[in-house]
């Protein structure tokens, strides 16, 4: 698909040890049923001018995960042209981020965390009742910046 879409730099990350190592060459392909996904692979990889393979353990790759649900779900007609998104990490939370400074007197905290209605929102494209325009237009905002995958909000 990359080869299709004309790009010719690639960094894939995986979180098998094992098959990223036979992928860099740092290591041999043993078991004969991988040999012809090994042999394909390096015929690919001369079709590029630069890609990177990289290990990333499982318990690392939550975002990985949601990206890879992302696109397998992605329906996109025929002749499209797909911009790249670009992406950055965080080292902290998401919440660190985009909470909203809000000040909740004790007495009419309802117990709900902080991103309940963005996650309501994405899920039923619905406000709680009583929420007024600015409130509206802030959840709107925000539900922009997150995604529910999997019951997951990212």
């Amino acid at each position: 698909m990359a080869l299709d879409w004309g790009i010719d730099e690639l960094e894939i990350y995986g979180d098998s040890f094992l098959v990223i190592s036979q992928a860099k060459g740092d290591w041999e392909v043993r078991d004969e049923r991988l040999a012809l996904y090994h042999n394909y692979l390096k015929e690919l990889i001369k079709m590029f001018k630069c890609i990177f393979f990289n290990y990333l353990p499982r318990e690392d790759n939550h975002f990985l995960d949601a990206l890879a649900y992302l696109g397998s779900v992605m329906c996109l007609p025929p002749n499209i042209a797909v911009e790249p998104i670009d992406l950055s990490w965080d080292r902290q939370p998401a919440y660190v981020s985009s909470i909203l400074a809000i000040t909740i007197e004790d007495d009419e905290f309802d117990g709900k965390l902080w991103f309940y209605d963005i996650k309501n929102f994405l899920e039923h494209q619905a406000f709680l009742e009583g929420a007024d325009s600015k409130v509206k237009g802030t959840i709107t905002r925000l539900a922009g910046y997150f995604v529910i995958v999997g019951g997951i909000l990212y």
